[in-house]
């Protein structure tokens, strides 16, 4: 599963010292508990991880438990760090992600998916598919 990691100045996280192109292994994994976190929405990461010093990465996660949190946060047993990536890629893709899983309902669309909110109701803002 694609996701998304943020980290300190130095590519490390909670104490732990990560490398772009490595694999990370934990025995255990539990939500918010134990084991490697990422999320799904690129948006999502900024929560944790804001704009300054912090630097984010893409992730491909295996073994990734069903548990969810309220924002789109996942945890998984394993996990490549795939790339280093810019603020500018990260808002690329969370537009994508917001694009590719908005919710409609009568008034319009909504995508309520971590920290962004899309609301709209004309077409021209959605798009025609909506």
């Amino acid at each position: 599963m694609k996701g998304y990691k943020g980290f300190d100045r130095n590519l490390m996280c909670c104490g732990k010292q990560y490398e772009v192109g490595k694999e990370y292994l934990e025995g255990e994994a539990g939500l918010c508990e134990k084991g490697m976190h990422f999320w799904e929405n690129p948006l999502d990461v900024l929560r944790y991880y804001p704009p300054g010093d912090n630097r984010y990465c893409l992730v491909e996660a295996f073994e990734v438990r069903e548990e969810r949190s309220r924002d789109s946060r996942r945890v998984c047993k394993r996990f490549k760090v795939v790339a280093e990536i810019s603020m500018a890629d990260l808002v690329y893709d969370s537009v994508k992600y917001v694009r590719n899983h908005r919710v409609n309902d009568d008034d319009g669309c909504i995508s309520t998916h971590g920290v962004t909110q899309i609301m709209c109701q004309e077409e021209d803002v959605c798009g025609p598919e909506h």
